[in-house]
């Protein structure tokens, strides 16, 4: 699974392309972080029906985009790679009026890719990173890579309860996390998963226990025995 629906406002249009007797069209969008004032840029790919839908529509309207996220590797002079998130729309919604109301919400579907490591600070917070191996539903079998910072205690239990190669799935909200490079002085960035729930759908041997029913506030963790049969490569 690899769905989102969130509000933007477009920030420039691009002549839409030809490709199999359907319209594409890639247009750049700001987003932001709900419960922050941070925005953010991303790229939004609309094929036939919704490229056309967008081809329709000017800079600064505001829009909620459903579809799925990408992470695409760039390469970089250096010889290293920076991921670039973009999102595959598959409706478009033009809003009425000011930007309102704020949606960002993403759900996923995949294997953890690395056994978690869990930081913590001298507030008493603790954040839990993973990653997550969703494969898209493409001939090539492609697989999305995703960075997941859970905090709190479903971060907790996310580090005791889903090592690599474990099942689960979330609900979250995308960011793109910046930085400035000590070395180049350049600002870089990467985008995130920032999950408030959490499903432990049982994979390998670490789902055969059953994990404590355990979150906080605005966090919610479940326990399933389903399965999901996914492509991963480790």
């Amino acid at each position: 699974m690899n769905n989102i629906i969130i509000s933007a406002t477009i920030t420039n249009k691009l002549e839409p392309k030809a490709i199999n007797d359907s319209n594409v069209i890639d247009v750049i969008c700001n987003f932001t972080t709900i419960g922050t004032e941070r925005t953010s840029t991303i790229k939004v790919t609309g094929w036939g029906k919704t490229a056309d839908v967008l081809i329709g529509m000017a800079i600064g309207d505001a829009i909620v985009i459903e579809g799925r996220v990408e992470m695409n590797k760039i390469p970089q002079e250096d010889g290293k790679s920076t991921t670039i998130a973009k999102i595959v729309a598959s409706r478009v919604t033009k809003l009425i009026g000011a930007l309102n109301c704020q949606f960002n919400t993403v759900n996923l579907v995949g294997r953890t890719g690395q056994d978690p490591e869990m930081q913590l600070f001298d507030t008493g917070k603790s954040v839990c990173t993973t990653s997550l191996a969703v494969n898209r539903r493409s001939k090539e079998k492609q697989t999305d890579w995703f960075t997941l910072k859970i905090w709190g205690k479903t971060g907790e239990v996310a580090n005791k309860y889903a090592p690599k190669g474990s099942t689960i799935g979330i609900t979250g909200s995308l960011e793109i996390e910046s930085w400035t490079d000590k070395v180049s002085g350049q600002i870089k960035t990467r985008p995130i998963i920032k999950p408030n729930e959490l499903d432990l759908l049982g994979s390998k041997r670490d789902n055969q226990e059953a994990a404590p029913s355990y979150g906080t506030p605005g966090s919610t963790l479940h326990q399933s025995r389903q399965t999901n049969e996914l492509d991963v490569p480790f």
